[in-house]
């Protein structure tokens, strides 16, 4: 039976290892709170230092293994302490890399929760293009800064870049070729699958949310998805396809392009006329509304009880909102902007560890 002092020791630990994931764990290390971190390096010391209190054979396996627990906790805060003080001083270069790579880490996490060990044939095509032309982007980005200054992190982050981008542009031919041949209702049955994911991409991210806040090129991202789904529908019919269900289909994903598409001109509209600084002030209350969503489905509550798709929306989410933060930031210098920017990126992070960790504990494949 546990005693209470292990209890108490266990869950010291437990709050440590959560606040590592949440604070640092995939972060960019030179906006880090050094503090903290130092901070969190003294509470493991008080820890050990507690349970050396207690004479060795005495301890328990249980308790034997918190110390040793504890040790290898103390070893990574004390090595992330001295990488965040290396980051710091870190070149201007050197910083701007280390924010690309950062980027990518998001594009990868995207990726593991999009498309990994899933169905090729269920998978958004056109979002896997979205994902090959970011990392397009960073790569190019990245090379510019290796011309200016060499660093060997530079070559490693750049080869990992690399090897994804090759992965998921050989990958877009693989689902071209799952979605592509079988009996016209296998390819009907098809075709109403990938246009109920292009619903749900809509009731995530649009549906009762701030014009605002939302980003254009998503929805526009959607209404082609559903053009060229309905449009492959139609297709299926006119080669002798006449069932009730896919008539029906066809109905439904006319009128949902259609009212999707008023949407979208709707918010291009509205974002046309609405000052930056307010569309700014949208994304942060957008983002607020993010976190509050995460600390009622997930705050204090067990991984395995709790439900990874809805993490995964709100990554989606927050991945949309620093995209728009920082396309903002690049039209307009607004200090609040900023920190808001910096705000999302951590929590972004910490829900894309969140979600590979309940994954794990899950057990899942990927």
């Amino acid at each position: 039976m546990a005693t209470p002092f292990l209890e108490r020791i266990q869950s010291e630990l437990a709050d440590l290892d959560a606040t590592y994931e949440r604070d640092f764990a995939g972060q960019p290390r030179p906006t880090r709170d050094l503090a903290a971190l130092e901070q969190m390096v003294r509470r493991v010391d008080d820890i050990i230092a507690r349970v050396d209190q207690i004479p060795a054979v005495a301890r328990g396996r249980d308790l034997a293994e918190g110390r040793a627990s504890a040790e290898a906790m103390r070893k990574m805060f004390s090595e992330e302490v001295t990488q965040v003080q290396r980051a710091r001083l870190a070149s201007p270069a050197q910083e701007a890399f280390g924010i690309l790579a950062a980027k990518a880490n998001f594009v990868f996490a995207r990726y593991s929760r999009h498309f990994a060990n899933l169905g090729r044939d269920t998978r958004d095509l056109s979002f896997l293009a979205e994902m090959v032309t970011d990392l397009e982007s960073i790569e190019s980005k990245m090379l510019v800064i290796r011309k200016r200054e060499r660093d060997p992190v530079f070559d490693k982050d750049l080869e990992v870049v690399r090897q994804n981008l090759n992965m998921y542009s050989a990958e877009r031919g693989e689902v071209e070729k799952a979605q592509s041949g079988g009996t016209l209702e296998q390819q009907a049955g098809r075709l109403s699958g990938l246009a109920n994911g292009q619903f749900a991409v809509y009731t995530e991210q649009f549906a009762n949310k701030s014009r605002a806040s939302r980003r254009p090129a998503l929805l526009a991202r959607v209404v082609a998805n559903l053009d060229s789904i309905e449009r492959k529908m139609r297709h299926i019919s006119a080669q002798g396809f006449f069932v009730d269900w896919h008539a029906k289909n066809i109905e439904v994903v006319e009128e949902r392009r259609k009212a999707y598409d008023v949407e979208l001109v709707a918010i291009r509209e509205l974002r046309k006329t609405t000052p930056l600084g307010d569309i700014m002030g949208a994304l942060g209350e957008a983002a607020n509304q993010l976190f509050a969503e995460y600390a009622k489905h997930f705050a204090g509550k067990a991984r395995t009880e709790v439900d990874e798709t809805i993490l995964s929306s709100l990554c989606d989410g927050l991945g949309d909102i620093s995209q728009q933060m920082e396309e903002l930031a690049r039209l307009e210098e607004n200090a609040t902007n900023l920190q808001n920017l910096d705000v999302v990126r951590t929590n972004h992070a910490a829900y894309e560890q969140e979600w590979a960790m309940i994954k794990r504990v899950k057990g899942s494949p990927n």
